[in-house]
């Protein structure tokens, strides 16, 4: 039950879809650990990892939208701090109650859910004004 790079999650910019693929490749890790029974221990690995890359990847996107003046940036910035939130959430829930297959289960969904739609959605409609832009 992996999560496949395919290209109808491709935005069409290379550094935005290379991102991607490193959460993607992360989630799946996640997954696998699961599978192998092993997912209360890579729970924990994998949290720390996702609120560090995505605050990266999302002030890369954020910083990219803001330089090329994208319309939608604020609606953009608003989907990114939703994520952030829940997954801040996520991380306090396993912090206080420690790592239970309830939450690892429910931080699969959040963040394999969340991506795909983000992705599919708004990221694309991002990646096609910044392609435009960047070719001024």
């Amino acid at each position: 039950m992996s999560i496949q790079w395919t290209e109808d999650l491709s935005t069409g910019a290379d550094d935005i879809d290379a991102q991607h693929k490193e959460l993607i490749l992360r989630l799946n890790t996640l997954l696998g650990a699961c599978i192998q029974q092993k997912g209360l221990e890579e729970i924990g690995r994998y949290m720390e990892f996702l609120m560090e890359y995505v605050s990266y990847h999302f002030a890369a996107e954020e910083r990219e939208m803001s330089t090329y003046g994208y319309p939608g940036l604020e609606r953009h910035e608003q989907e990114h701090e939703q994520f952030k939130k829940e997954i801040n959430a996520l991380n306090k829930e396993i912090r206080v109650n420690g790592a239970r297959m309830t939450i690892v289960q429910t931080t699969l969904w959040a963040s394999s859910e969340w991506l795909i739609s983000h992705v599919k959605g708004t990221d694309r409609e991002m990646a096609r004004f910044l392609k435009k832009e960047r070719r001024k």
